[in-house]
Formats: structure tokens, C-alpha cells, sequence
């Protein structure tokens, strides 16, 4: 991921993407994966946001993903897109097994929580690849989580100014 500020401020501000599109198509395609169509709770408001489509679609697949993952079928996981000035705001909520603080604190690449008691696959890196990524496009991603009951990631990204048609 590059930091040259030039390419990133370019690469902000010429990604558009629809939110609604990617994000409510990754969350059936993940959720049908699951088998848990069921499960999933979408309530996403149309907008458009400075982000490239395919490096959007990455964030939402980990993070839809995890949710799925880490929870029990039959409960319902949602997923939330709010447009609040000029941001828009992705959470997605589940009632897994939840994080703890240590867990949350250090979430970086490779790292795998509960791995000796959850078997899991991959390598750990989809939440760092997805915090990196919302960094580069001047997002925020911020995990809460209660242990046993449940985990909300939400991610806040810059609304486009310029919408695409």
C-alpha cells in the first residue's frame, strides 16, 4: 500500500463506488455461502462513497465474512449503512463469540484469535488488510465487541461529493 501523498489523495478523491450495490450483494452472496439467508438483517441507505468498488467489496466481504463466521446460525446478523453528513457509516452486528480487549488491541496481520479453541482458516489478515485499506481512503474502522454476546464493526467513509451516475 502506497503512502505517497499525491497518489492517495488522488486515489481518494477519483474512487467512487456505490455503497448499496457492493454492500447488500457481498452480504447475500457471503450469507447463501453460510447457508444463513435467514440470518441476515440489511438495512442500507443509497450513496455513494470515495472508495474504488473492488477494494470496497474486499472490506465488506471480511468483515460480512467474520460476522458470519464467528456466530451461531440462527442469529441474526445485520448489517447497517447510514449516510450522516459527509460520511457513511457501514456497522455490522452479530451475536458471535465476541473478542476480548487484549484480542481487539491487536489485531494486526497473522493474528488469529481462539485459534486453540476455534478451528479456523486463512491466515489472519482479513481485518488488518480492511483497516489498511479504509486508512488509505481516509476511513476509520472500529471494532466493539462483548465477549460471549457480540461484535459490531463499523466503519465510517468519506460520502463522494461528486456521485457516480
Amino acid at each position: 500500500i502506497s503512502h505517497d501523498s499525491e497518489k492517495v489523495i488522488s486515489l481518494q478523491q477519483n474512487s467512487v463506488c456505490k455503497v448499496e450495490n457492493t454492500l447488500v450483494d457481498t452480504a447475500r452472496e457471503k450469507a447463501k455461502s453460510y447457508k444463513r439467508e435467514k440470518d441476515l438483517v440489511i438495512s442500507v441507505q443509497p450513496s455513494s462513497i470515495n472508495f474504488s468498488e473492488s477494494n470496497f467489496k474486499i472490506v465488506c466481504q471480511e468483515i460480512i465474512d467474520n460476522a458470519l463466521k464467528y456466530s451461531e446460525k440462527g442469529t441474526t446478523v445485520h448489517i447497517i449503512g447510514i449516510s450522516l453528513n459527509t460520511e457513511y457509516v457501514v456497522s455490522v452486528m452479530d451475536s458471535g463469540r465476541g473478542m476480548k480487549e487484549e484480542e481487539l488491541a491487536s489485531i494486526g496481520d497473522f493474528m488469529q484469535f481462539g485459534r486453540s479453541k476455534f478451528e479456523q482458516q486463512g491466515a489472519g489478515l482479513g481485518l488488518s488488510i480492511s483497516q489498511k485499506l479504509v486508512s488509505l481512503y481516509g476511513g476509520k474502522l472500529k471494532i466493539e465487541s462483548i465477549p460471549g454476546k457480540q461484535t459490531i464493526v463499523r466503519v465510517t467513509l468519506n460520502r463522494a461529493k461528486n456521485p457516480a451516475s
